[in-house]
């Protein structure tokens, strides 16, 4: 209990440190915010170029994988393929849209193995690294390279169209993007990075400014894919987005820095690490996969800690799985089953794509303004209600009788996006800044199962459901979001419970002061009850037991 008491004051201690910072920005005008904003922009940009690449080439490709499976592998006649590209449902039928897209799900269910098996592990010494070595950009790069290649290779596969089938384009679309870790790996850096840059006071709104950011990018490629594909197709798509990554490319390696020193040797972490300039290529490697790393990520992220550190960050791995494992099922068939639900092309559902980020945007910037920081609620229950509003929402979205009702399902779930950003910024709390590379790396570690479960379950419940119930996949994601709620009530409960006890203990070491201890030092209470001085009576004396230090 007197240790737990010390590491309760070592933690006010460094909250009244931070809170100079949060006290700074409370007092700055909107003018003055802007501009801090605008000047701490860091990763922002490259993470744009990124994802709004990455979302703009999604429904190409989903298109490329459609037309391939119609026109190459199952050989249907121009007509019946042009109906399908067309939405002309007088030259086609339901079950020739079935079987198309029966294709496509079965290679969706091996894509995702591929896609997410290699990063799996990949990411655990690749953070690792990261916290040897004190360097981020590398790690920042590296996906957007992959992504450049995979696009470079997406060019190639509709060069050659008719003599190259769907499963070569889905090998083309999975494996840049797996040996170099794609979107894992990208988030992976940029939350580690962004905790390296930002106390830990400002880190629930900086992690929120980066998500915000993230959605405008999802968003802007979203709105832009489905229109800009009729235009332009394919060669036109793919040359936009690699420019995009290019132009990413450059801005990390002459723009952005990294968070340390710029110097690597001159670390700390990197004079304690075998990975150094002296060093052979060859022996680098061989550090770099050195499996003792694996457990040393494990080891720091499941150490046991004071508050049940270990047990929160479990759960925090445990809810993320289950927020993130519903939003990357649904978006995998959601394009597919819009197609036979309501007969929508890509610029139908890439209207209702743009419209679903910006509600999600209002919504996220409610729940971090209000909720966050002027209401000053805690993290866990902004998730417990982001959750709840998930959960409702499928609902409608499953039921929905017609497009209208259906636009009716991101207004009813529109706080849901607040969920990820909280849960994140526990987990960042949780651990020391010189861990944050590994916890994040073992973090991504059970993210990578997200896709390889949800993906092929998804794909597999569309596929039976698809002929009679196409939207039965949102009532799935609604039924398994629940014990998110149930785990995120009981984190709030706890942060409340260790709240007041903090309060109990500061009010205490208040009450001890007085100016003489202020003077002198601060007063304790002495427990040696006469063991180190077996003449000392303490009955004698009513004075004695106060000993200065």
């Amino acid at each position: 209990m007197k240790h737990l008491s010390q590491s309760t004051k070592d933690k006010v201690s460094m909250t009244e440190e931070v809170d100079k910072e949060h006290e700074q920005w409370q007092k700055l005008n909107l003018n003055s915010r802007i501009k801090y904003i605008v000047k701490n922009i860091t990763v922002e940009p490259l993470l744009a170029f990124f994802i709004v690449s990455s979302v703009l080439g999604n429904l190409t490709t989903q298109n490329l994988n459609l037309q391939k499976s119609c026109r190459v592998n199952l050989n249907m006649s121009d007509a019946v393929c042009t109906a399908l590209e067309k939405r002309n449902r007088a030259n086609y039928t339901t079950e020739q849209e079935a079987k198309v897209q029966e294709l496509v799900t079965n290679m969706t269910m091996w894509q995702s193995v591929i896609q997410h098996t290699i990063p799996c592990i990949f990411v655990i010494f690749i953070g690792s690294w990261s916290d040897r070595t004190r360097r981020r950009k590398p790690i920042l790069l590296l996906p957007v390279f992959g992504e450049l290649v995979r696009v470079l290779g997406l060019i190639v596969c509709v060069f050659y169209f008719y003599e190259l089938p769907m499963e070569v384009a889905g090998l083309v679309e999975s494996l840049p993007s797996s040996l170099t870790g794609g979107w894992m790996i990208m988030f992976m850096a940029v939350f580690t990075y962004i905790s390296d840059m930002t106390t830990v006071k400002m880190r629930t709104l900086r992690i929120g400014v980066l998500n915000l950011s993230l959605t405008i990018g999802i968003s802007f490629g979203v709105a832009l894919s489905g229109i800009l594909f009729q235009k332009l197709g394919f060669y036109g798509i793919y040359s936009i987005c690699s420019t995009m990554y290019f132009m990413g490319i450059l801005y990390g390696i002459f723009i952005l820095r990294d968070p340390s020193n710029k110097e690597v040797s001159t670390s700390v972490d990197c004079q304690n690490s075998k990975i150094t300039a002296h060093q052979s290529i060859c022996t680098n490697i061989r550090e770099f996969f050195d499996l003792k790393h694996i457990k040393n990520a494990f080891g720091v992220t499941f150490k046991k800690g004071h508050d049940n550190r270990r047990l929160r960050i479990i759960m925090m791995m445990l809810v993320l799985m289950i927020i993130m494992g519903p939003m990357t099922g649904e978006m995998s068939v959601m394009y597919l089953s819009a197609r036979i639900r309501f007969n929508w092309d890509e610029v139908d559902f890439s209207i209702f794509s743009t419209f679903t980020m910006a509600t999600g945007f209002i919504g996220t910037s409610v729940s971090l303004w209000i909720f966050s920081h002027k209401l000053q609620m805690d993290d866990a229950l902004i998730a417990a209600m982001s959750c709840l509003s998930k959960f409702v929402g499928s609902f409608v979205f499953a039921f929905a009788p017609n497009p209208y009702i259906f636009y009716l399902g991101p207004i009813v779930e529109i706080i849901h996006g607040a969920g990820s950003i909280a849960t994140r910024s526990i987990y960042t709390k949780l651990v020391n800044p010189d861990e944050l590379g590994q916890v994040s790396a073992v973090v991504g570690v059970f993210e990578a199962f997200v896709p390889l479960i949800y993906v092929p379950m998804y794909s597999a419940f569309y596929k039976a459901t698809m002929k009679t119930f196409p939207g039965a996949y949102f009532l799935l994601g609604g039924g398994l979001t629940v014990p998110a709620i149930f785990i995120f009530l009981w984190m709030y409960t706890g942060n409340k419970a260790r709240a007041a006890l903090e309060n109990e203990w500061k009010n205490n070491d208040a009450t001890q002061v007085t100016p003489d201890s202020i003077k002198t030092g601060k007063l304790y209470v002495s427990e040696k009850n006469g063991i180190e001085n077996p003449d000392f009576h303490p009955d004698e004396c009513t004075n004695v037991d106060q000993t200065i230090y």
